[in-house]
């Protein structure tokens, strides 16, 4: 229950796992929210593809407006750690999609809120001392920018999966959204040629280069029948020559793919996506393209 501008709402959420919300389904929330008791307007918030006329059926059947996922876009405009938060959870892309305000009349007076600078993160970063002690805020910082960068081609996010037998751990597991791989290159190529839907990430806040020790640990959580071999390394200075051959060489004997990433390579995906010019997953692709171009035999 929310009140808002003398307004009080009685809000609903759900989430499919389909880009467009079942009707039947939607047919089932509305009921259930038509018998909640209490006074006030009745508001389905689905983060899902409704057509208008299932809105405008509700409407008139059960006094229910329904707000699908162009109505969140565009209410959460302006808040941008909702709105990344928001869209990281998805399933699909919303790139195609057009915010579009909800047929009410509540939050036509209301000015948006001012938008917030975009964060400083070689700032932050700097903040970090390189060392074990402070893995944790290294592997936090790099999920937020991941977040920030990434939440429109992965979903998921599930952080820190211990392997069954509890003796190794991978630091976050993202999946592909649907229909990204037709719009990216990148995502297309590993999806089709790699046979993955989801890809590892690791984070290690060394004082220096990763070596081949840290490829060949990554290297175990990586599985084809699990749709999971294509893993990501994020060094805080990079990886070293031995550890770029044993990424080779893992590729060539196994298939499976292990991208190194440094700190500085992860900053400028933020710069990427702040300047809007050119996408932050191109940084991968551009990895991804130099690792296949300089294998051997």
């Amino acid at each position: 229950m929310v009140e808002y501008n003398g307004t009080r709402l009685l809000i609903e959420t759900k989430c499919y796992s389909t880009v467009t919300a079942p009707e039947h389904r939607l047919a089932d929330a509305c009921e259930e929210l038509r018998r909640v008791s209490g006074e006030g307007s009745r508001v389905l918030a689905v983060a899902n593809k409704v057509p208008a006329e299932i809105k405008t059926q509700f409407w008139k059947d059960c006094r229910i407006r329904v707000w699908d996922v162009a109505n969140l876009l565009w209410l959460f405009d302006g808040h941008d750690e909702i709105k990344k938060e928001f869209i990281a959870q998805l399933g699909y892309s919303v790139q195609a999609i057009k915010p579009v305000p909800p047929s009410s009349k509540l939050f036509q007076k209301t000015p948006p809120s001012p938008r917030k600078s975009a964060p400083d993160w070689a700032k932050r970063l700097a903040q970090i001392a390189p060392d074990k002690d402070h893995a944790a805020d290294f592997e936090k910082f790099c999920v937020e920018i991941l977040k920030s960068t990434l939440n429109e081609y992965l979903t998921l996010w599930r952080t820190q999966e211990r392997s069954n037998n509890g003796l190794y751990r991978f630091d976050l597991c993202c999946k592909i959204k649907l229909s990204v791989a037709r719009d990216i290159d990148f995502f297309d190529t590993i999806q089709q040629y790699f046979n993955t839907k989801y890809i590892v990430f690791e984070f290690k806040n060394y004082s220096k280069p990763i070596t081949q020790k840290e490829i060949y640990t990554t290297e175990k959580y990586l599985y084809e029948k699990a749709l999971r071999k294509v893993a990501v390394i994020i060094a805080r200075k990079g990886a070293d020559d031995h550890a770029q051959q044993a990424a080779r060489g893992c590729l060539r004997e196994s298939g499976k793919l292990i991208l190194c990433l440094s700190a500085e390579d992860l900053l400028r995906m933020a710069d990427l996506k702040e300047r809007g010019d050119q996408e932050p997953v191109d940084v991968l692709g551009a990895k991804l393209d130099d690792l296949l171009i300089d294998l051997d035999k």
